[in-house]
């Protein structure tokens, strides 16, 4: 085996073991409900701050509440509503940006404005400027995280449509009769998807860490509901004492913000790899 192929060995290893475990993340959301060990909102005072043991794996909280099933139900909102809060500001941004570099003109001058005066905003400021206004609750964190995040998704949408409208295979296409709206649909959005969903992926890790740390700031998940930015919060106070209540929610968003990272980059590479290849 060269160097070369033992390369590209390694990056395929690398790609299917980061989505293997981003599936595995994903399936744990979705089934979080059925596989608590405990009811992850019941109390119980006798267990206050028990340290792990048999029947509470990874302890309790001040409230008596077993921290695993806390964590495990937790991963519902925090990887779902992740991906949910990645995909919305990718489907505005990429209507945005097809619109403003497709139809151009005063369309494009309008809205890139409106993302210039978003973008002049640093993103976590204005997402606590936004939430602050709205009030703390779940669903206005992620109303400030599609209106901080959509823009990036509009630019390079933009760049991309811009780059491909003057390719030859689009002139080709009109020459067969294809009008624009077949063009657009055909043959633009299916060579700017790849690109576009590489940096989505890429940024699932990032909107996680935002939403944690909404949850952390008392202005995203509100008590009792278990989101793993929220039990970051709770555990904070009891940090010299009960440590593991701060140490497990951290360790589950490291694994979970690294797994998609490191398949969002993965998969960046091997859509670069065929570009240079075509």
């Amino acid at each position: 085996m060269n160097r070369k192929t033992f390369q590209i060995n390694g990056k395929s290893a690398v790609f299917f073991v980061s989505a293997a475990g981003v599936a595995a993340v994903i399936l744990l959301a979705c089934i979080a409900p059925w596989i608590t060990p405990c009811d992850p909102l019941a109390t119980d005072y006798a267990n206050t701050l028990c340290p792990p043991m048999p029947g509470h794996w990874l302890g309790c909280d001040v409230m008596g509440r077993d921290l695993l099933s806390r964590i495990i139900a937790g991963a519902r909102i925090s990887v779902l509503m992740g991906l949910a809060a990645v995909a919305l500001p990718a489907i505005v941004g990429i209507g945005v940006g097809f619109i403003a570099a497709y139809i151009g003109g005063w369309a494009d001058t309008l809205l890139m404005r409106v993302a210039d005066l978003f973008q002049s905003f640093p993103e976590f400021i204005l997402g606590v400027a936004i939430v602050g206004v709205l009030g703390p609750s779940m669903l206005n964190a992620f109303i400030a995280i599609i209106a901080v995040t959509w823009i990036r998704y509009a630019r390079q949408t933009r760049s991309l449509v811009i780059g491909i409208v003057h390719a030859p295979f689009i002139e080709t296409a009109r020459l067969n009769g294809c009008n624009a709206w077949q063009i657009a649909v055909r043959h633009i959005l299916p060579a700017m998807l790849p690109q576009t969903i590489a940096m989505a992926v890429l940024d699932i890790g990032p909107v996680m860490l935002l939403l944690a740390a909404f949850s952390f700031l008392g202005l995203g998940v509100q008590p009792p509901t278990p989101e793993w930015g929220a039990l970051l919060n709770d555990g904070r106070f009891y940090f010299s004492s009960a440590p593991y209540l701060m140490l497990f929610p951290g360790v589950a968003i490291f694994v979970t913000v690294l797994a998609f990272n490191v398949l969002g980059t993965s998969f960046s590479r091997i859509i670069n790899n065929k570009e240079n290849r075509l």
